[in-house]
């Protein structure tokens, strides 16, 4: 009887100091939206952007994360009259018909790389929430599109335009810093924070028509942006349920 009793204390006991979790890793789908902030060579070039981005991570089941990003970068606002000596006197394009062409030009850019990361829980609920830091690299392209609304200045035309383009490339060292908020339930969750990018790159266009001249020089060029964003989980792994005391 006694032995009995105590079998069940100790079972009791155990069963009140118990708790389930679930040990899982998973494959999650991002999409995020932000503004940036251009420094160094890209601001003497370009100003501010919006970017849209999307990428896959494998999260580990202490919510350590890699994967893959792609990024597009989006601007109005291009510094540089790459298209300058197409001008009249007057500051004016000439079109096929002679006409007066209308021409705008537009920033565009792209990311496209892996990142490894960490998100910190500080919280005990299903609905966790803490930092969100990671380190990254991408190639980085980034040149000049013309819209020439009446498609009549031949000088812009077809392969002709990419002596203007001032096509950049090369490699980048990247950084976020931010908060995450995780439903551990499933369904889809949030983050925001600061994102930060530098790139090591060069004109890789054999002359720019402008200025006749091959620019070769090493650029730095950089980024400083705030971006907010969602993820969803798409597979799951590792699901058995594991209890700790």
């Amino acid at each position: 009887m006694f032995v009995n009793k105590t079998i069940l204390i100790v079972a009791l006991f155990f069963s009140a100091c118990g708790a389930i979790a679930q040990s899982t890793s998973n494959i999650s789908l991002h999409f995020s939206y932000g503004v940036d902030l251009p420094d160094g060579d890209l601001a003497d070039r370009f100003g501010v952007d919006f970017n849209a981005a999307a990428g896959l991570d494998y999260i580990w089941k202490n919510d350590w994360f890699a994967g893959y990003h792609a990024h597009m970068l989006l601007g109005s606002n291009v510094k540089e009259d790459v298209i300058s000596n197409l001008r009249t006197t007057e500051g004016n394009l000439i079109g096929q018909q002679k006409n007066q062409a209308i021409v705008s030009l537009r920033q565009r850019a792209f990311l496209n790389g892996i990142h490894v990361g960490k998100f910190i829980n500080i919280s005990n609920s299903s609905f966790s929430h803490g930092p969100r830091i990671s380190l990254g690299s991408s190639v980085f392209s980034h040149y000049i599109i013309f819209n020439d609304e009446s498609a009549t200045v031949n000088q812009l035309l077809g392969q002709y335009g990419s002596g203007y383009d001032r096509l950049t490339r090369g490699l980048t060292l990247e950084q976020f810093i931010g908060y995450q908020y995780k439903n551990d339930n499933g369904g889809v969750n949030v983050f925001g924070g600061f994102q930060f990018v530098q790139g090591f790159t060069q004109n890789v266009r054999p002359v720019d028509f402008d200025t006749r001249i091959r620019d070769d020089r090493n650029r730095i060029d950089l980024l400083f942006g705030v971006r907010l964003g969602v993820y969803i989980r798409l597979f799951e792994f590792g699901t058995a349920e594991q209890v700790y005391y």
